[in-house]
């Protein structure tokens, strides 16, 4: 049994037993709403090959709730906020640490997950515990690199430690790099340009002139980071393929300047319409798109993922499940904006480059039973959320 399970049965059952004691047990209806639609839509063209996906949505579904209510039970206040931000801060350090680690081949964490996550390790793309598989890994390190910023810049309570901030900072950003991640270099340049921008523009002079040598340092590290990579043809490269895209033409494609590896993300992109358009409201059913997408790629190798949360959902649940998650998700991101902008709390301004930056890596992976939404973002979101309507 894995340390997750341990440690959200064990949540689950502190939950249950402090619901029977104060009987405070609280569903936010917009979630009802949600989930519903999320449940509903599953079990239409479910398939025996598919409960486990079935299964899984009920699961971190009924957990984000308890997670949710377990936030309203302590009350957070800014003290238990940077201390939720630390938490996050060591998670992504261990991840990223791990997976230099493995990188440079002192430890072998990989092998926990499959020999073909260990391999990709070894090639030249870092793989770390975080994600595993290495576009996973840097999503996961972009979405919680805002909450080190936050503690460099805002926090109060935990003393002393603004070096060891820095120093996180800079393995994930040297972890990032190593995954050789496009998505993950473009999420961390959003996170870099939200951050700083934004400490620039309202801060002291003091803060402007830290934020500014910060911001070239962290570009000097980009720079040498690159520099340690182990085969610059799979990681740098693939930085560089990036500027292929004004060649996506035919002309481009035929004389191989379009970058391969992008093109099956564009031909994906064109599958995930396509299952969308000939089955709008009800979906291919939920688990099916992965068997479905190769039938439509038959020349293009192994590819089965369309690499995109979004046309996953509308693809297996349906456009209606689509436009329901999209609104579900805006809701929640307007109501704390509002709240910013009333309160200037700025855990909520970082609390949201996060939450974007989740659903950014979203458009290039397939990751709807990601832990970090639904063990973190979601039920955090709605508590943020529902604390604004309170008031």
């Amino acid at each position: 049994m894995s340390p997750y399970r341990i440690l959200t049965g064990t949540l689950l059952l502190i939950m249950i037993i402090e619901y029977f004691r104060n009987k405070q047990f609280i569903l936010p209806l917009r979630y009802v709403l949600f989930i519903i639609f999320l449940i509903g839509t599953s079990l239409i063209g479910l398939e025996p090959k598919n409960f486990n996906v079935f299964f899984q949505y009920i699961f971190i579904s009924i957990l984000a709730v308890f997670i949710y209510n377990m936030i309203r039970l302590i009350t957070l206040d800014e003290k238990e906020i940077e201390i939720l931000s630390f938490i996050l801060l060591l998670i992504a350090g261990i991840g990223s640490i791990t997976l230099l680690t493995d990188y440079f081949e002192v430890t072998k964490f990989n092998l926990l997950f499959s020999t073909e996550i260990y391999k990709e390790s070894l090639s030249g793309r870092g793989a770390g515990l975080l994600g595993g598989e290495t576009n996973f890994t840097a999503a996961r390190l972009s979405v919680l690199l805002p909450f080190a910023f936050y503690l460099i810049y805002h926090g109060k309570y935990i003393k002393g430690l603004r070096f060891f901030y820095i120093g996180i900072i800079g393995t994930i950003i040297l972890a990032i790099v190593l995954t050789g991640s496009r998505m993950g270099m473009l999420a961390l340049v959003q996170v870099l340009l939200f951050v700083f921008f934004h400490e620039f523009r309202k801060s002291s002079i003091v803060t402007k002139l830290f934020s500014f040598f910060a911001l070239i340092a962290i570009i000097g590290f980009l720079y040498y980071s690159s520099s340690v990579v182990k085969n610059p043809l799979v990681s740098v490269e693939r930085y560089k393929s990036l500027t292929s895209i004004a060649e996506l033409n035919a002309a481009g494609i035929e004389s191989g300047v379009f970058d391969e590896s992008l093109l099956n993300r564009f031909i994906l992109f064109w599958v995930g319409i396509e299952l969308i358009r000939k089955d709008p409201l009800t979906g291919v059913g939920v688990g099916n798109a992965k068997y479905i997408a190769p039938k439509y790629v038959v020349t293009r190798g192994n590819m089965k993922y369309l690499h995109n949360t979004f046309l996953d959902i509308g693809s297996e649940n349906g456009l209606p499940m689509l436009i329901v998650f999209i609104l579900f998700s805006f809701m929640i991101v307007y109501t704390i904006w509002k709240s910013y902008r009333r309160t200037h709390n700025e855990y909520l301004y970082y609390f949201l480059i996060g939450f974007w930056v989740m659903y950014f890596c979203w458009l290039f992976l397939s990751d709807f039973s990601n832990k970090l939404y639904w063990n973190f973002f979601l039920p955090m979101g709605l508590y943020l959320q529902t604390k604004q309507i309170d008031k």
